[in-house]
């Protein structure tokens, strides 16, 4: 059975197939994509052999719960359900102010997550270099956890416990115990370091909310490379 792989995470599948656009994948089971970054999706054959990469379709075009169906595209667009037209012939179908609006409100939707997961994906792939040489994880869940060991040194020093110990790791390093006073001063490079990017998303979330049309949200460029 076919593979596809997103992010390392693996689904089987039923099959898939490329349109204009439009990228068509039938899962085995029901699947949830809209958190997943959709920058790249590798196939891979029943024997494990990559064979093809659709880049690029990041946006849920429609969803068809039925027979376990997604299809994505790479322009930005998603499906509106279109009025049945009359046998009688009529005028080419024009989407209403409502559903024009759906549609919009649908790509600032995408293009904000995909903004938060073009941020998450930076700050896993550029590590903070330190005064010590070494390089330190800025990740979210890495934020997290040095809050937390500085949190708990400090309750063991409220509490008299003698001679506390904090230990804090660079990158492919195992943890060691370290002075207070150099993890601090970690915590702060790596605020520091990731505030400018939050920052930027921030605006970047902004600016999506004020485009008026699809048009200007699918030409926001989403990059952090030129913000450090």
């Amino acid at each position: 059975m076919e593979k596809i792989k997103i992010q390392e995470q693996e689904f089987e599948i039923l099959g898939i197939r490329s349109k204009p656009k439009l990228l068509e994948i039938q899962f085995t089971s029901s699947i949830d994509l809209s958190e997943i970054d959709l920058t790249l999706i590798e196939l891979y054959t029943a024997g494990g052999v990559k064979c093809a990469d659709f880049k690029d379709y990041t946006t849920i075009y429609k969803q068809l719960d039925v027979n376990n169906v997604i299809i994505l595209s790479n322009d930005g667009s998603v499906y509106v359900e279109p009025i049945i037209p009359d046998p009688t012939p009529v005028e080419p179908y024009e989407p209403t102010p409502e559903e024009l609006a759906l549609q919009l409100e649908t790509a600032k939707k995408n293009k904000i997550g995909q903004s938060k997961i073009l941020l998450d994906k930076y700050l896993s792939e550029n590590p903070l270099l330190f005064t010590d040489g070494k390089y330190y994880s800025v990740t979210k869940e890495k934020q997290n956890l040095l809050s937390n060991a500085i949190a708990v040194y400090q309750m063991k020093v409220q509490i008299g416990e003698e001679n506390p110990e904090i230990k804090w790791n660079a990158t492919g390093e195992e943890c060691t115990a370290r002075p207070i006073e150099e993890v601090t001063a970690l915590a702060l490079a790596i605020a520091a370091y990731v505030e400018p990017l939050v920052a930027h998303q921030q605006v970047l979330e902004v600016q999506i909310n004020l485009c008026t049309t699809i048009e200007e949200v699918n030409s926001m460029v989403i990059d952090y490379e030129t913000v450090i």
